[in-house]
């Protein structure tokens, strides 16, 4: 898809996202290939792009099992660089408050350690906390 134009990018984004919402079952054997295509699509240059992806990353947030939702996003976001994994916690967050009180207390036990892990090396490794666009934690 990098070759297109970006609001034909921004257009392919909003089009999966009305998918989503109104077929949501047939994202049920893509669902991992499907939250990385959106991920990655955060890093794309075109501002246009990048808001349809968010758009579309909380679609998925609200229609996609959250256990498996969860299960994607945590090795992306121990793992990616950023643009890709602040997106995944935006998405996981929507994911975890989204849902009832005893899923999201099973997150905050097991998850929000990782996510303080995170934030910690990527100011380490950032030289202007207030862009954190040239962060490369490693």
């Amino acid at each position: 898809m990098s070759f297109l134009q970006g609001h034909i990018r921004a257009l392919a984004l909003r089009v999966l996202r009305e998918i989503l919402k109104n077929q949501p079952s047939r994202f049920k054997d893509y669902t991992e290939l499907t939250i990385l295509r959106i991920l990655e699509a955060h890093k794309d240059s075109e501002r246009e792009v990048v808001r349809s992806a968010e758009e579309c990353a909380d679609t998925l947030a609200n229609y996609l099992p959250p256990e498996t939702c969860v299960r994607i996003l945590n090795p992306i976001i121990s793992t990616a660089l950023y643009p890709v994994n602040l997106a995944a916690i935006k998405m996981q967050n929507k994911v975890v408050v989204n849902q009832a009180t005893p899923f999201f207390l099973f997150f905050v036990q097991n998850q929000l350690t990782m996510h303080i892990e995170f934030y910690c090396r990527l100011i380490r490794y950032c030289p202007n906390p207030i862009s954190l666009a040239d962060c490369q934690p490693t």
